[in-house]
């Protein structure tokens, strides 16, 4: 009680003070805050500050996981899964069509691409001014400039036309129009990767302990990539050729090595995600959890849908090797999906065999998210070449991928190789490959949007559960609700919308 009022009174004593306007007292520096210029002075400090922007696609793990999963979602190839039709109910929102502006992954997401390309500005500003080593400087800045095209590109496909921010800026400055989406690819997409291409070193100059950092390699595919995806085949197609032509990558002879936890920036990755398997830090992968059976310690979420299940041609390993069915024998048992929600199938690529796993799995796993690879960039070279006109380029793309499989199958007929020079049917071909070699790497939905045949396809899906499908996801609507123009971009979060004064996307 004493010192109760001895506070009060010295509190009441300096009232005087505080109210006559004495700005030496008042204005007192703030003291234990750092500001760029006294925060980044060294090599190590640029280092880390590139790490920061590596980190941010990561964001939180158990919100992350979930947006990555709505490339598959969304399409026709999985469902939600879970304990049960509920769990994580937000995630239905979105796999059936009706989440408005205010879904929490959705946000997550938005806020997460925003966050990188904030710490990618910021790195952009403070390394030039860093006394180092001037190679690594300007490597550094092309890594950043990499990744934070990545981060664009990433927001460009969700959500359409962006606000175009390069430096870093206070929420109070954020108030800027939203561009055409065509400005922020010429302007950041496009220009960013071309500067970093002309810098970055090739996948093979890096010493082991800096594997998964951007290359040249890297730079250049998703420069194609950004191309193809706003129809600039030649552009797409000269990039992904300089790609090939330069040697770095080529397909693993085993298709599911691509995925084994031993097997990480492999000769076939272009890029992937680095995750840490420290016991100490909360900086692993989350994913193999997810989508592992409920039985295996698993959550049982991203289910193989019968309509992928279908896809696959007679005789194709592929099949076997992406989708595990309930009692498929795995690790010389059948393999159990007690628990889990029908169709009981779950993902062999995110599969860990049971002596490679961590103790402490959730957050712990050393899984790297394989985001770009090689086998990914010869169907687009063979889709760009088809956009040119030169159908014996898209063969030759299409076979490497094909040949591939067809070497793993013992039956001598399977996966014939395909010999049409017809663009439309090539044009097909080159489409049914994407989905079976890329099943459940959540490329599927962002693929049928670009091809402007999203609606096409939903409605053949929901058409063959509701009438076709036998098996145990029989019956389900998923994709009726689709609505062309609308659902092939996500809701900005309503709020940003109300504090930058912008129109949503159509239809939201």
């Amino acid at each position: 009680m004493k010192m109760y009022k001895k506070i009060l009174l010295t509190v009441q004593a300096c009232l005087p003070l505080m109210f006559a306007g004495c700005e030496s007292f008042i204005d007192v520096p703030m003291e234990g805050v750092l500001s760029n210029e006294s925060a980044y002075k060294t090599e190590s400090d640029a280092i880390a500050v590139v790490t920061g922007c590596y980190d941010a696609i990561h964001g939180n793990n158990w919100n992350i996981c979930f947006p990555i999963m709505f490339g598959d979602w969304c399409s026709d190839d999985s469902w939600k899964g879970g304990e049960n039709a509920s769990d994580q109910g937000e995630s239905l929102e979105v796999m059936y069509f009706y989440a408005g502006s205010g879904n929490k992954f959705v946000e997550y997401i938005w806020r997460v691409r925003w966050m990188g390309i904030y710490r990618c500005n910021n790195a952009l500003q403070v390394i030039p001014t860093i006394d180092m080593n001037e190679a690594l400087k300007e490597r550094l800045l092309a890594e950043v400039k990499f990744l934070r095209a990545y981060q664009y590109f990433e927001l460009v496909k969700q959500f359409g036309d962006l606000p175009q921010i390069t430096t870093p800026i206070t929420p109070a400055e954020a108030k800027l129009p939203r561009e055409d989406k065509s400005v922020i690819y010429a302007e950041i997409i496009e220009k960013d990767l071309t500067e970093a291409a002309a810098v970055l070193p090739q996948k093979d100059a890096y010493s082991p302990d800096n594997a998964g950092r951007a290359t040249r390699g890297a730079a250049l595919a998703f420069l194609g990539k950004a191309c193809l995806y706003q129809k600039k085949y030649q552009q797409a197609f000269d990039q992904f050729k300089t790609v090939i032509s330069e040697g770095q990558y080529a397909l693993e002879a085993d298709f599911l090595s691509n995925w084994d936890v031993d097997n990480e920036n492999n000769i076939e990755s272009i890029f992937e995600l680095q995750e840490d398997g420290s016991q100490i830090y909360s900086e692993g992968s989350g994913l193999p959890t997810l989508m592992r059976s409920r039985a295996d310690g698993g959550w049982g979420y991203n289910l193989p849908s019968t309509s992928l299940l279908n896809a696959f041609e007679p005789g194709d390993p592929r099949k076997k090797l992406t989708i595990i069915e309930e009692g498929d024998m795995i690790e010389d048992a059948p393999y159990s999906m007690n628990n889990v929600l029908p169709p009981k199938r779950t993902s062999y690529k995110h599969y860990i065999p049971k002596a490679k796993r961590v103790s402490n799995e959730w957050e712990h796993s050393s899984y790297n998210l394989r985001i770009f690879r090689y086998a990914d960039l010869l169907l687009m070279h063979a889709e760009a070449a088809i956009g040119v006109q030169d159908a014996s380029t898209a063969l030759w793309a299409l076979e490497q991928v094909r040949a591939r499989a067809r070497n793993l199958s013992d039956d001598p007929s399977a996966l014939p190789e395909t010999t049409t020079t017809d663009l439309t049917e090539l044009t097909n071909a080159v489409r049914h490959e994407r989905r079976v070699e890329l099943a459940l790497e959540q490329t599927r939905f962002w693929d049928v949007c670009r091809w402007g045949i999203a609606k096409q396809v939903l409605t053949e899906f929901y058409q063959f559960n509701l009438n076709t499908n036998t098996a145990s996801d029989r019956g389900d609507d998923k994709g009726r609700l689709f609505q062309e123009g609308k659902h092939e971009l996500f809701a900005i979060p309503v709020k940003d919308c109300e504090v930058a004064g912008w129109t949503n996307n159509p239809g939201y």
